[in-house]
């Protein structure tokens, strides 16, 4: 982490979704936080391997609607195909 500005690997993400307090409470102190396309193409191949993929998908797009760097994106959404 450089000043204000943070990027997330898949582990802290993951972390995020199970609830870790700990994660939240550092990442809500940071001004500006990126995720890379890699990161959010393992959540996606996980979610889609999972036996809830829906129940993950959801999720997924719940956090990029939430996140700083992806909320400013309009319409981005995950979408199964």
């Amino acid at each position: 982490m450089i000043g204000n500005e943070i990027v997330l690997d898949t582990n802290i993400v993951m972390a995020l979704f199970k609830g870790d307090v700990t994660v939240l409470e550092n990442l809500n102190k940071i001004q500006s936080v990126h995720i890379p396309s890699i990161v959010l193409g393992e959540l996606l191949l996980g979610a889609y391997r999972s036996s809830d993929s829906q129940k993950h998908l959801l999720q997924i797009n719940s956090f990029l609607q939430t996140d700083k760097h992806f909320s400013e994106i309009e319409n981005l959404r995950v979408q199964s195909w």
